[in-house]
């Protein structure tokens, strides 16, 4: 039986803005804000800690809505990846061992010959086998803490 080559598996992904991810940076920011005033403190350290939680959700908002440094990604045969930058250049990584993929996200951990990149893909930033394919590619390229997709 012949087996596809590498870039088969992982066609070239450009993930989108995740739904998800929003909603779950609000809900741990609206939590926060509870939390603040939920307990016995001082009206003034509950304002503190009120503005504080307010300008941690308007940083985490601006750094998502501005963080897009990569744009895509695709395996290459040899088992490297090729990265777009938002800028239209391409670069040439390699997947760290320390890199995650689970059923709801991959956190990916890229090397280039100067930088170091990080990746989080939440699972509906892509298509569904878009998701899938990439989870075998990183258990194809050896990447360790990849689960097993068949086991699942």
């Amino acid at each position: 039986m012949n087996l596809p080559e590498k870039s088969a598996l992982c066609p070239y992904l450009a993930p989108k803005p995740s739904h998800s991810l929003a909603l779950f940076l609000l809900a741990a920011h609206a939590l926060a804000f509870v939390a603040a005033w939920a307990n016995l403190l001082e009206l003034w350290l509950k304002l503190l800690l009120s503005v504080s939680v307010a300008l941690s959700l308007w940083h985490v908002l601006k750094e998502r809505a501005n963080s897009h440094e990569i744009a895509g990604l695709q395996l290459k045969p040899d088992g490297s990846w090729m990265l777009r930058l938002s800028s239209g250049d391409d670069i040439e990584a390699k997947i760290l061992g320390s890199s995650i993929a689970n059923p709801w996200f991959v956190l990916l951990h890229l090397q280039t010959e100067n930088k170091r990149y990080s990746m989080l893909i939440p699972r509906d930033s892509l298509e569904p086998d878009d998701f899938r394919r990439l989870r075998v590619a990183l258990i194809v390229v050896g990447v360790a803490d990849v689960k097993n997709p068949a086991s699942q």
